[in-house]
């Protein structure tokens, strides 16, 4: 294989860092990728995919989904070489070797075997490589070039097993004799490297100007001109005894990836030291390593007999587990004394602390007596101690442990004045003193029997201890005499709203609760609790779980989440390094500073090291797959999203698109993806973990689908893909002109149409309306006529009413007149005469004029008000005459109504007739009528 060069520098980080931990591996099993079980050879493109030659032909992994892709023999597939400038994946197999076009889209493959002759017969092709653009194929016995159009034979004249770039020269080995080199059209020996016959070689690399050879049995061999001297190693017997198979250096850090045969993966610096050993214990599915290569962000990547590994150095997170296979949950880290001490569910446990650790197993040391869970390490005045679940007790530097209090299991230990110490336990607080050298129990804390594990100093003489579901407590003690203490529950008056599922925390000088209620904290001179908003919008819906407070930084955890946390003139920053998915150990979330940006955080399983994030690589979008629908012949077509301009056929009925990040990779977040076609969409699609998207029915124009990825706070840039729906031919410009013209005509001709129906509608409407309008009038007269005739009506009668109530009135008015004659009685008679005077008074009133001066001018058109505007000088009676004699009523008819004689009407007309100014032929009767 020749030297993979890595575009960012993530592995150096073993040498600068601990190997105490291991990197993650991610394993992909046959049933994943859908192949056969072994892997041959690996190589990687531009857009971060990656190529495997499997059993079954050649696999193609996106980051998101396995393909497969055979060639015409199904054959076995050995090797892979990517040309990055014409983008050919050249492969080799059993008895073939060719090339994969347009691979990454749909693949085609292209045979060259078929341009050897019958007597050049070859079995496995193993390698390929490129040397000024001429692709060279090697088998057992042969080597192929093929130039672009023709293939040259080298006969290599024996059994080889490698080929390589060496001095500018394409070079291989005759295992019987040496290496050999292609010059011309000929095959040439080597004298000077006749120290390396019979022996199998697998690579030559070169590490700072020296060449190093890689060998099957015989572990790595430094070639210095006539010489083969192996370089001794810490791993040197560990690889001659497991078998090299394959090899690689990574140029910029000088790093060595080594794929055994037997014993997994070794990584080595350039000096020969070992960074790891990788094999099944930390994750690998086998020990039988056939093919090795690394990614363009510094993953490696591992082909084996029974499936495919990725080894994660591009994120700066390892794991340990320091009980080994148990994996047991972690409380708590420390260092002291030149160890790392690690308090499990199941005991305690130290290791030396060193930059470097062999190749064997890492030699974790059991603290004997510690079994069972071991909650917290605390070092007072360079003193070290344990909080168990049997009680507290003093690590000694020998790793002895020192029992102390024996009781309650222990929660934590915190400094005191006068050199003691306040013990957090089960049942409350406790103090211990130190006498003779020696720690014991001076005291308990006065009447307080609640657990104590989250405990936070506020000032000298006060602390507050926290508990999930009992509250708030504050302990005030004279500094001379802790014991004495008092100790209360915070009430809600002190301004926590809920005093349950709270923990309190201490950020330099602040005191902090965090509960369900948000983020308080502690006026120190009224000890009351106010809502801090700084705390609340930097953490938003992201719940406060732990504050760990350190030398250089201080870190966070919180739901979601953890990383470091700054408070400074600006206000309060958070840095999300990496999320919280429930890895951390529920309610006893911890983690350890041990350096800037560098932690060991305790979890279900183990120990993770997180160190460098800021140095992640960058995530990055990939289209890996478009294609089409077709609604004409109901196919799906793949679209080769490498050319410059996409025109598809208008019978495309949706498009689909799937993306992935390729291999890049974030710090355990799922990847989420955003898209938007422009030209369609209006904005950017909402942030989701599909890796797919569709469209159906697109109309014709261009188009621009627009896509890019988030891993955390790792945020990828936009990819753009631009592509064309083609206008059909029924809607280009000649049929739409041909459309317009016959479009024209028949607009035209129905205009004509419409016209000529309009005016003839037109006169029938007029006909009708005119129908419609004589109805209506006549209607309308009837009903006037109704109306005139009703009030008519209603006037007559109202006018019969009147007459003959005045006649009846004159009637008894005639009748008491006369008896009034015969009474003597003067009394009576001055009766009669009253009765009189009220008839006469009866006959006068207005009301019933009133009534019949409204009805009388909606009949004949306010006549009296017209009148009465035309001669202001009438009276009312004489306004009432003019009614009258417009009813054409006799002089007969309207004495009794004025409630006078005829005679006295007579003269009241001849009044009138002055007022009126009328001439003598001029007749009263038909005037009134008239006016």
């Amino acid at each position: 294989m020749p030297f993979l060069i890595l575009y960012f520098c993530t592995i150096e980080l073993f040498s600068q860092k601990t190997n105490i931990a291991f990197p993650l591996i991610e394993s992909f099993e046959r049933g994943q990728y859908e192949g056969g079980l072994q892997n041959w050879d690996i190589e990687f493109d531009k857009q971060g995919l990656i190529y495997i030659a499997n059993n079954h032909g050649l696999l193609r992994f996106d980051g998101n989904k396995w393909t497969t892709h055979v060639t015409p023999k199904r054959t076995i597939m050995r090797s892979l070489y990517l040309d990055t400038l014409t983008q050919r994946l050249y492969a080799g197999g059993q008895g073939e070797f060719g090339y994969f076009e347009s691979i990454t889209n749909e693949p085609t493959w292209i045979d060259l075997s078929h341009l050897v002759s019958r007597e050049n017969g070859f079995a496995d092709v193993w390698e390929i490589l490129m040397f000024k653009d001429i692709i060279y194929f090697r088998s057992d016995e042969h080597i192929f070039a093929y130039n672009g159009t023709n293939i040259t034979h080298f006969p290599i004249g024996g059994t080889s097993s490698f080929l390589t770039l060496l001095d500018d020269k394409i070079t291989a080995n005759r295992k019987e004799e040496g290496l050999v080199t292609l010059e011309g059209e000929r095959v040439k020996g080597l004298s000077s490297s006749s120290c390396l016959a019979g022996i199998e070689i697998v690579e030559i690399l070169e590490l700072k100007g020296e060449k190093l050879c890689f060998t099957r049995d015989n572990g790595i061999l430094v070639f210095k001109g006539n010489s083969c001297v192996p370089w001794e190693n810490e791993a040197s017997r560990y690889l001659r005894k497991n078998k090299i198979q394959s090899a690689y250096i990574e140029m910029q850090s000088n790093t060595i990836s080594i794929g055994t045969f037997l014993g997994g993966v070794v990584l080595l610096d350039g000096n020969g030291q070992l960074i790891h050993k990788l094999d099944r214990n930390n994750g690998l599915l086998s020990n039988t390593i056939s093919a090795l290569g690394s990614d363009q962000i510094g993953n490696i990547w591992v082909g084996s007999y029974k499936g495919i590994n990725k080894i994660c150095n591009s994120i700066g997170l390892r794991h340990l587990s320091p009980d080994e296979n148990a994996e047991a949950a972690l409380y708590d880290i420390i260092k002291w004394n030149d160890h790392i001490y690690f308090a499990t569910a199941n005991g305690l446990r130290r290791i030396l602390d060193k930059k470097h650790y062999t190749l064997g197993k890492r030699e974790y040391e059991f603290i004997a007596g510690s079994e069972g869970e071991c909650w917290g390490l605390d070092i007072i005045n360079g003193e070290l101690f344990l909080a168990h679940h049997k009680g507290a007790f003093q690590i000694l530097p020998n790793g002895q442990l020192n029992e102390i209090f024996t009781g309650p299991g222990a929660w934590r230990f915190l400094p005191l004045a006068n050199s003691k110490i306040l013990l957090g336990t089960y049942d409350g607080l406790y103090i211990l003193k130190k006498e003779n050298n020696a720690w014991e129990l001076e005291s308990k804390v006065n009447d307080f029997f609640e657990s104590s594990r989250i405990i936070n100093k506020v000032k000298d003489g006060q602390y507050l201890i926290s508990h999930p579901y009992k509250g708030l407590f504050q302990f005030d003690f004279p500094m001379n005499d802790p014991a004495s203490g008092s100790i209360k529950l915070i009430q809600s008056e002190n301004g926590l709203p809920s005093l349950n599922n709270i923990y309190v925390h201490q950020l330099e000088d602040q005191v902090l609760v965090s509960g369900d209620q948000g983020i308080f904290s502690l006026d120190p001179i009224t000890s009351k609790f106010t809502l801090d908003t700084v705390f609340m919008n930097a953490f938003d819906n992201n719940r406060l779980l732990r504050i760990i407070q350190g030398e250089k930084q201080h870190w966070y955890i919180a739901q979601q989440n953890l990383g470091i946390i700054t408070k400074d003139d600006e206000g309060l920053q958070l840095q999300a390094l990496l999320p919280n998915e429930n890895t951390l150990v529920e309610g006893f979330e911890n983690l350890y500073p041990i350096g800037q940006n560098e932690a060991f955080i305790c979890s279900n399983t183990g120990v993770s090291h997180i160190f460098e994030l800021n140095n992640s690589s960058k995530i990055k979008a990939i289209n890996s797959t478009i294609y089409r629908y077709d609604r004409k012949d109901k196919l799906t077509h793949f679209i080769n999203k490498d050319l410059e301009e996409v025109a598809l056929p208008h019978t495309t009925q949706s498009i689909t698109f799937e993306f992935s990040t390729g291999l890049s990779t974030g710090i355990g977040a799922k990847d989420e993806f955003q898209f938007m076609l422009d030209g369609y969409d209006e904005t950017w699609s909402d942030w989701s973990q599909e890796k797919y998207t569709y469209y159906t029915n697109l109309d014709p124009g261009n188009y621009t689908f627009l896509l890019r990825a988030k891993n955390g706070n790792n945020l990828s840039e936009a990819q753009s893909f631009d592509f064309e729906i083609k206008t059909p031919w029924y809607k280009s410009f000649v049929m739409l002109v041909l459309y317009s013209g016959i479009a024209i005509g028949i607009v035209m001709g129905l205009i004509r149409l419409f016209n000529r129906r309009t005016i003839k509608e037109k006169e029938i409407l007029e006909t009708e309306k005119k129908q419609t309008e004589e109805e209506f009038e006549d209607l309308q007269k009837q009903y006037l006529e109704h109306q005139i005739s009703t009030k008519n009506e209603e006037l007559a009668s109202l006018t019969m009413h009147l007459l003959q109530k005045n006649e009846l009135i004159a009637n008894v008015e005639q009748s008491i007149s006369k008896t009034a004659r015969y009474v003597k009685d003067s009394k009576a008679s001055k009766e009669l005469k009253g009765l009189l005077s009220i008839l006469r008074d009866n006959q006068r009133t207005e009301e019933d004029w009133e009534r019949f001066s409204r009805s009388f001018d909606q009949v004949h058109q306010d006549f009296i008000k017209r009148i009465k505007n035309s001669y202001d000088q009438l009276t009312a009676n004489d306004l009432k005459l003019c009614a009258y004699l417009r009813m054409n009523l006799s002089t007969k008819e309207i004495a009794p109504l004025l409630g006078i004689s005829v005679r006295g009407v007579e003269i009241s007309r001849y009044r009138l007739r002055k007022k009126l100014d009328l001439k003598k032929e001029q007749n009263l009767n038909e005037f009134m009528i008239k006016f």
